[in-house]
């Protein structure tokens, strides 16, 4: 199988561009992170790849169940106070125990940690949310991320009948089909 081929973009800040994976090519998605974190080192720019949030694991979770905020508060660097307003703002409902919060809202709190850390260049997912939850990313991430180039990662997606499903991109994207090389 072609390597997909990440095409030159620009990262001036406001910038927004959804960077469409072809179906099929979804395993490729390590790749074309690569190639991103690559080109933006080359322009000199400061890359986070953007991760849902996860709990902790083994005993030290099993004795005291890490809150949402203080995860947030570590992951992005900032106070507890800060995040607990960070979080307030999503619109969706954040749980206060990390594990018991579902993929919609560990999105929000992955995306919410690197924004605070500011980098020039924000790289994100929505896979395996619902289409509100997608909208609500992309609207979250509009609204906190003046002062950076989003790229959002769409991978292809289909009905149960195998028919592929429209994309949900961001508002005012420049949406790229990428092509295999």
């Amino acid at each position: 199988m072609p390597a997909i081929a990440v095409p030159e973009l620009d990262f001036s800040p406001g910038q927004v561009l959804c960077l469409h994976i072809p179906h099929g090519f979804h395993l490729q998605e390590a790749a074309i992170e690569q190639g991103i974190l690559r080109a933006s080192q080359h322009a000199n720019k400061s890359v986070l790849i953007c991760r849902p949030a996860t709990g902790r694991r083994g005993l030290r979770e099993f004795i005291r169940r890490q809150r949402t905020v203080e995860w947030l508060a570590r992951a992005g660097d900032i106070s507890k106070a800060d995040a607990a307003q960070v979080i307030d703002e999503f619109g969706v409902t954040v749980r206060e125990i990390m594990c018991h919060n579902a993929g919609t809202p560990r999105c929000f709190l992955g995306i919410a940690a690197a924004i605070c850390r500011k980098p020039d260049v924000l790289l994100y997912s929505s896979a395996g949310l619902d289409p509100l939850g997608r909208v609500a990313v992309h609207h979250y991430v509009a609204a906190n991320g003046q002062n950076l180039c989003a790229v959002h990662l769409s991978g292809a997606s289909a009905f149960g009948d195998g028919t592929p499903a429209p994309r949900v991109c961001p508002p005012r994207a420049r949406c790229i089909e990428l092509q295999p090389g």
